[in-house]
């Protein structure tokens, strides 16, 4: 980039850099906004974020926009065109295009007097924009992105005729802002003015909008806009704003009260509004010297975050070499010690069904992260709260009591305190990584950009290794169904053989050899459908069960086919103001529909079944909701019950083969929960299910 000289006749320096105004050179954007927005596609900020940063500058702006435009075979969608581009560019092509602007102001050696009045033009087009984008509203105008370039690209032009005109242009001292005066000066000497040259840029687009002719007619009488369309309006007022040099135009205060019969005082308001949500670095300077300063400043700050980029490039390739989720910790835990001041690096990837952060192993073959299972609950310890918070916590807190858990990940990081660190895949919790570090001011390291450039690369590495081990899962559940095709219908003949065979059959031996054959077939065919199921539950839990509605609506399905038909009376006790569960709903509705089938079945005619709801809390696994299921039939012998939940065990009469409680365990299992089973002959039967609670249905949001 070279020192900018304040003395626009002193000698270029050798190599020359190339000279701004030169024919066809690029539009120069700011360079704060552009390392603002290497930093924000660096550490994965949202889309909106990076939305919001791309409206402060009316050349990348244009330039996203125009590369969309063209690459698109569907129009941009006119009310959010910026929001569209970036949609549909994607962070890597956002940032090459940063990259490519980020060049075109580093090579250009720039005059003082360029430098200055491109500050004052960004911080003009800036102002202008921010301007409507608050106008919009409160004129009930409803597509406020359409609005805010409506006033940001006001001066696109200006910057046009810079680049193409230079010191030229300059002499002709050119305000930064358009105006009536700017406009009618300009056809004299470069025959077009700069509202054309940017209504015909925004006409290039395509857009199904008013904003190219918002701009083209922006200094037309203000008795023709009066009826205009609101986006006319509102360009020009946003336009006298960005010309108010502190004071409000009083013109302004006329234009509103004519455009949308705002009160002078509310225009007023506006104008402060506006004013106190331009930053400090979009102000003015007293002279050139502090404009020269400040964009060096900034061109520093920029060609560090380009730095960043190409450490993260490099981070990025050695993730590829990843497979598996050992894999890619060994290499992260790499970059994350080569980076940092931590002693150890340990992974702990969410375990969506059982609720629980659960260790990697690592290379050196240490069983300790591996065995630890981190309940999903705040309290429980600190890597939890970092998860469900969303940000980094750390033992160094003042205050931080630990738990034991805390303690064992305090042995784990090898140091005198750790730091967890969660890590988040398109907004969805994923894991956590715990840092250990020998005092404060080395986990302070960790807000450094080369830590932080780090985070949404690994999050990103781990997903999709996590997605290939789940589509691998699916390849194997597409044969599961095939093979469930083949079989299904040879089982239920099967079954219906040995059902008649049974009948047909006079000794005892015999009978029960038939029964064990149809129990045998309806086993395969329960766990064929139960591993179908588990394939088919989403990748994250569904939020926000009420476990009493889903209960109601579980026996509703049930009552014509198993209840009314035996005469069994439902008797339902459920606790009101229980906590929500975030669960996966379809596996416990096939939990509620076993067990409550299984009770209807071994009942007689006339029997009751009672479905309650509670809530409880145990020392070792925090909250959790019970389900109850209790009938009062003859109970189950004791023989029975000690190996109920192993398979195939039947402790129904009337020829009815089991459900299969081993799959219900194994269902429970899964949503991180228990289940129990008390029964004897004077007190009938009772199940109960206990599922966890998580506090904070924010990590699943």
């Amino acid at each position: 980039m070279g020192v900018i000289s304040i003395n626009k006749k002193e000698p270029l320096p050798e190599p020359p850099a190339k000279t701004y105004g030169a024919k066809g050179s690029s539009l120069l954007s700011m360079p704060d906004v552009l390392a603002d927005l290497l930093s924000a596609c660096l550490q994965g900020a949202s889309p909106q974020l990076v939305v919001e940063i791309i409206l402060q500058d009316a050349p990348f702006a244009a330039h996203l926009i125009d590369v969309a435009a063209k690459g698109s075979h569907h129009k941009l969608d006119a009310t959010e065109p910026v929001t569209a581009a970036v949609n549909s560019l994607g962070y890597p092509m956002i940032v090459s295009l940063v990259l490519q602007s980020a060049r075109h102001v580093l090579e250009h050696k720039l005059s003082a007097t360029e430098i200055s009045y491109l500050r004052t033009l960004w911080r003009t087009s800036r102002f202008a924009g921010q301007a409507a984008r608050c106008i919009a509203p409160s004129v009930n105008y409803p597509y406020i992105e359409e609005a805010q370039l409506g006033g940001l690209l006001q001066t696109l032009g200006l910057y046009q005729l810079l680049a193409q005109h230079g010191d030229l242009f300059l002499d002709k001292e050119p305000v930064s802002w358009s105006c009536e005066k700017q406009a009618g000066l300009e056809p004299q000497h470069v025959q077009t003015d700069h509202l054309t040259l940017a209504a015909d840029k925004i006409d290039s687009w395509g857009l199904d909008s008013f904003l190219a002719d918002a701009i083209r007619f922006l200094m037309v009488d203000s008795g023709q806009l009066q009826t205009a369309n609101p986006l006319f309006r509102i360009a020009r007022l946003a336009q006298l704003f960005a010309g108010s040099d502190g004071e409000l135009n009083p013109e302004a205060g006329r234009l509103g009260e004519l455009f949308f019969n705002l009160r002078p005082t509310e225009t007023d308001y506006l104008f402060e509004w506006v004013t106190s949500l331009s930053a400090p670095s979009f102000e003015a300077k007293d002279n050139d010297a502090a404009s020269v300063e400040s964009f060096n400043k900034a061109c520093r700050r920029l060609t560090r975050q380009i730095f960043l980029v190409a450490s993260q490039e490099a981070a990025r390739a050695r993730l590829t070499s990843g497979t598996t989720p050992e894999e890619i910790a060994e290499i992260a835990r790499s970059l994350y010690l080569e980076n940092s001041q931590a002693k150890k690096v340990h992974f702990f990837l969410l375990d969506q069904r059982r609720q629980e952060l659960i260790g990697i192993s690592s290379k050196d073959g240490s069983r300790l992260s591996r065995e630890l299972k981190i309940p999903l609950i705040s309290e429980a310890s600190l890597a939890a709260r970092a998860l469900s918070g969303g940000g980094a916590v750390s033992s160094f807190a003042p205050d931080q009591a630990l738990t034991v858990t805390d303690h064992l990940l305090l042995r784990l990081g090898g140091g005198q305190g750790f730091v967890c660190y969660p890590l988040r895949s398109n907004d969805h919790p994923l894991a956590v990584v715990v840092f250990g570090f020998d005092n404060a001011y080395q986990a302070d390291g960790l807000e450094s950009p080369a830590i932080t450039v780090l985070h949404p690369i690994v999050s990103a590495a781990l997903a999709q290794v996590s997605m290939a081990e789940f589509n691998r899962i699916g390849d194997g559940a597409l044969l599961l169904r095939r093979v469930n095709h083949e079989i299904s219908s040879p089982l239920t003949i099967i079954g219906n053989y040995a059902e008649v065979l049974k009948h047909n059959l006079s000794g005892r031996s015999g009978r029960e050899l038939a029964e064990a054959i149809k129990q045998e077939s309806q086993r395969v065919d329960e766990i064929v459908h139960y591993y179908l199921n588990q394939q088919d539950t989403y990748e994250f839990p569904d939020q926000e069960i009420d476990i009493n509605q889903l209960v109601q609506e579980t026996v509703d399905t049930l009552r014509e086919a198993e209840l009314t038909p035996r005469n069994i009376e439902v008797i339902q006790q459920f606790q009101q103001d229980l906590p929500l569960l975030s669960s996966m709903a379809i596996l416990i509705r096939q939990i509620l529909v076993n067990l409550i089938k299984n009770a209807a079945e071994a009942l007689d005619h006339g029997g009751q079944i009672t479905l309650a709801t509670r809530e409880g809390f145990c020392s070792e696994r925090g909250r959790y909701v019970e389900i109850h299921i209790a009938d009062n039939g003859p109970g189950i012998p004791a023989a029975i019950r000690d190996r109920l939940f192993r398979p195939v065990v039947s402790t129904k009469g009337g020829g009815h083969a089991g459900s299969g409680l081993s799959i219900v365990k194994g269902m429970v299992e899964d949503l991180g929960g228990r289940i129990s089973c008390h029964s004897g002959p004077d007190q009938g039967t009772s199940f109960y299910l206990q599922l966890p609670v998580v506090d904070d249905f924010s990590l699943f949001a």
